[in-house]
């Protein structure tokens, strides 16, 4: 197993919402992140590439927003939202969080073993200061 994930947009159940490229937010509004994990052993030559991976419970998931600059990078616990569909999960942002681009880092623990992935390049910000970069 070759743990992958994707960022999910417009979500509003397990079975509607986008794959998308990257996580756009607004800097300093409160958001929800949806990522799914995937595994990239199957379906190589798909679009997008993986089928999604379930997790057998109890499983946790990190996510560390990182930064160019690193001292904004943010880690957070993401929960399930969706029971059914143990592949989805959300991380709640703040509106009082504040973090750069840069790569999402995932970590998920599952029964005992750690397997990580991330998603390059997978968070975005727009800001309306001009001294933010």
């Amino acid at each position: 197993m070759y743990l992958g994930a994707r960022v999910l947009a417009a979500v509003s159940d397990k079975n509607n919402h986008e794959f998308a490229t990257e996580w756009r937010h607004r800097q300093l509004s409160a958001d929800k992140l949806y990522v799914q994990l995937v595994d990239l052993e199957h379906n190589r030559a798909g679009n997008p590439e993986g089928i999604r991976y379930m997790p057998t419970a109890p499983a946790t998931m990190n996510v560390t927003l990182g930064s160019i600059d690193a001292s904004l990078a943010k880690t957070y616990v993401a929960t399930q939202p969706f029971a059914q569909d143990p592949s989805i999960w959300l991380v709640s942002v703040l509106a009082t969080d504040d973090f750069g681009e840069g790569d999402i880092e995932i970590e998920l623990t599952e029964a005992g073993v750690v397997r990580k992935a991330r998603i390059q390049g997978g968070v975005s910000v727009d800001s309306d200061s001009p001294s933010f970069c």
